[in-house]
């Protein structure tokens, strides 16, 4: 391969060439008076990549240089934007304005729920193009934006508010503000259920239906009524999946064991617990209010090299250490989380094994307009979806609706 220091003088001689005439204030000699206000986040750069990632289980397949290489020319465009004063300023005013930057990505949360006046926002809608431009041009955070992220921020039909009882309405605030809520029953028969969701497993018939999750799929249920408040209406059952967690597990064997997020956007998963889930069951961890983040592609699965995103446990710890939740419950009961929320499993120590029956589920418009397929030259061959995942329905799939005052599902295959 062609070695990253030739590589890298090259593309750093283009980028200069391409700027001198178009961009003169951004050289440093010219800018140094305002660039001292700010250090504009570069997480393309070979010292973000060497510490963003689990030292456990990184650079298995590639070596820092080929990570270096892979991202190069979106490290030059960040830098580049970053050694202009107008820039700095256009992303000190977004700061001003609520954003959030951190080592794994940018939050808009403040920014989009608090907006300002009309000339106001235009102004700042075209900051952050700038810069959603600079750190997020793929075709992934392209589709993200586009379906993904207004539906974070759509209002909820007043007549499913209305239908919702007041522990409904509390669940259903907790799951928006920290994009997870916990369940102590979910109204299931937890023997049958238990011994149902264990022969599947015995059998390897991991994504047989449950029969037993039959109370979940009724017009008044409270899953569903919270799955349609938080994804919008319509949205997509896309089936079930037993999940056995091995007592001795590592971050090897149990390849979503490290930190990572599951970079498919917006998109709930509920787990049901057929046994007592406790310290030492391997407890899922999340990260309380990480689930609205625009993650950087170096972060993402499906963005650069492949599987390359899992994260350093210490940079997590050190970013969201008192926002780190963990999920335990009882038999019967357990989460329903946004798995764009970083999470992780806790399996330090000693631990018991964990069975867990998953509900899948993701808005319609997310599952219509998903760019699935090979990765193509609309973005340089940095990202997209294979056909099997994010999710792929399953033959139970459904397709939910909000309608009248009650949930009305029906086969969309």
């Amino acid at each position: 391969p062609f070695p990253v220091q030739d590589l890298r003088a090259l593309v750093q001689a283009s980028s200069d060439l391409e700027s001198a005439e178009h961009h003169e204030e951004s050289r440093p000699s010219l800018a140094a008076s305002c660039l001292s206000l700010y250090q504009i986040p570069n997480p393309f750069a070979r010292d973000a990549l060497e510490d963003l990632y689990d030292p456990e289980v990184r650079f298995e397949t590639l070596g820092l240089d080929d990570l270096e290489r892979a991202w190069l020319k979106m490290s030059f465009q960040a830098r580049d934007f970053s050694s202009s004063c107008n820039n700095t300023r256009t992303f000190q005013a977004l700061l001003r304005d609520g954003m959030v930057t951190g080592p794994f990505g940018i939050d808009l949360s403040q920014f989009l729920n608090a907006p300002p006046g009309d000339r106001e926002r235009e102004d700042a809608m075209q900051r952050l193009q700038q810069v959603f431009a600079t750190y997020f041009n793929t075709k992934i955070h392209r589709f993200f934006w586009d379906v993904d992220v207004p539906a974070w921020y759509a209002p909820i039909p007043q007549d499913l508010i209305a239908s919702l009882s007041w522990t409904e309405r509390r669940l259903l605030s907790s799951l928006r503000r920290d994009g997870f809520v916990q369940i102590d029953d979910w109204g299931l028969d937890v023997k049958e259920f238990s011994e149902e969701v264990q022969a599947n497993l015995e059998h390897g018939l991991r994504f047989n239906h449950v029969g037993s999750t039959s109370p979940l799929f009724t017009d008044k249920s409270m899953l569903l009524k919270l799955v349609l408040a938080y994804l919008g209406t319509p949205a997509r059952y896309n089936g079930q999946e037993a999940l056995r967690v091995a007592a001795t597990v590592d971050k090897r064997t149990y390849n979503n064991a490290a930190w990572h997020h599951d970079g498919c956007g917006n998109r709930l998963k509920a787990f049901i617990y057929s046994h007592d889930v406790d310290e030492q069951s391997h407890p899922t961890l999340i990260v309380a209010g990480s689930h609205h983040t625009q993650w950087y592609p170096t972060t993402h699965y499906f963005a650069g090299p492949q599987n390359h995103d899992k994260l350093n446990p210490a940079l997590v710890q050190k970013t969201y250490s008192h926002r780190i939740a963990k999920m335990l419950g009882p038999a019967g009961g357990g989460f329903l989380f946004d798995t764009n929320a970083l999470h992780s499993a806790d399996i330090s120590g000693q631990h018991r094994h964990r069975e867990v029956l998953i509900l899948d589920f993701a808005s319609s418009a997310h599952m219509e307009q998903i760019p699935r397929g090979p990765r193509g030259p609309d973005d340089g061959f940095l990202s997209g979806f294979p056909q099997h995942l994010c999710p792929k329905p399953k033959l139970d799939s459904l397709e939910l609706h909000w309608q009248d005052g009650e949930v009305y599902y029906g086969s969309f295959n």
